[in-house]
């Protein structure tokens, strides 16, 4: 496996507050849309990296692009406000690295984040990711059903192809932006819904697939 990551996007050292694993039923429908036991991958994790997770990759033959996006995405959005600069949806993709040309990715994981990026934003980013996505790529994320969400994303680590082990570092809440079924599709170009499953937790699982 290879991985491309942010440097500095990993501390093994953080303590988190509250930990919880739960049965993901979309974790494993999405993998089981990478069937091809030859194929080399390619992945791209939104999400910081951890431990558990490139261990978990280390596994298959893929190579792994991790952005630890919301770290950088803060620190842009507080410089946006601090400066009293003009809206600009392009300037999200300053937050990501640059990929090779032929990058084709098979698997795009946003975990929780797009209940945390301002739609006009999270359609720059998908809009900007396009080209490098085929026909079958496969996309999953989660929102959540309820009025009121976690101020900052959770940390998730891979349990294994069912498990995933979630870490919310503040007690502090936010309100939720409410995506549903019908604004997720009208922001999700090109993509088709193939799967969805409705937690106790509140959460929504999404596994949408490439046209």
């Amino acid at each position: 496996m290879l991985v491309s990551r942010r440097v500095g996007s990993y501390d093994p050292n953080i303590v988190d507050q509250s930990r919880s694993e739960a049965n993901f039923l979309a974790l494993d429908v999405l993998f089981s849309q990478l069937p091809h036991p030859e194929k080399k991958y390619t992945i791209l994790d939104m999400g910081a990296a951890n431990h558990a997770k490139i261990e978990f990759f280390s596994t298959q033959r893929c190579r792994l692009y991790i952005e630890d996006f919301y770290r950088l995405y803060v620190d842009q959005l507080n410089a946006v406000k601090r400066e009293k600069l003009p809206p600009d949806p392009k300037r999200v993709l300053s937050c990501l690295q640059t990929y090779p040309d032929e990058t084709n990715f098979d698997l795009l994981l946003f975990w929780d984040l797009f209940d945390y990026i301002d739609p006009q934003d999270l359609k720059a980013i998908m809009h900007h990711l396009a080209p490098y996505c085929r026909r079958g790529t496969v996309l999953f994320f989660l929102t959540s059903a309820l009025e009121h969400i976690p101020i900052e994303p959770a940390v998730f680590r891979i349990v294994d192809r069912t498990h995933l082990a979630y870490e919310n570092k503040s007690p502090t809440t936010r309100r939720a932006l409410g995506y549903t079924q019908t604004s997720l599709r009208k922001m999700l170009t090109g993509f088709k819904l193939h799967r969805g499953f409705r937690m106790s937790t509140g959460q929504e699982e999404h596994v949408f697939i490439k046209e």
